[in-house]
């Protein structure tokens, strides 16, 4: 996936806020977390899983919520 320059400063930003929250995402399923960033078409999905005995996240997937599959919860056309 090809990111935009501004879209890619807003993920690296929030990839760096996990370095200091990691707990910041809501949990998706078992130990994997997922930290929604912008909004609708436009936004991104980070999943990733924190490790606490290491004090670690690690990332797992940067996603559209563009991307097929992605459920708008709410219905709403963006």
């Amino acid at each position: 996936m090809l990111l935009k320059a501004d879209d890619k400063l807003s993920v690296d930003a929030s990839i760096e806020v996990l370095t200091h929250s990691p707990l910041m995402g809501r949990p998706v399923r078992r130990d994997l977390r997922e930290l929604i960033i912008g909004r609708a078409a436009e936004g991104y999905v980070i999943l990733y899983k924190y490790i606490p005995e290491i004090d670690t996240a690690f990332v797992l997937a940067v996603s559209s919520q563009r991307k097929p599959g992605y459920a708008n919860p709410d219905g709403v056309d963006p």
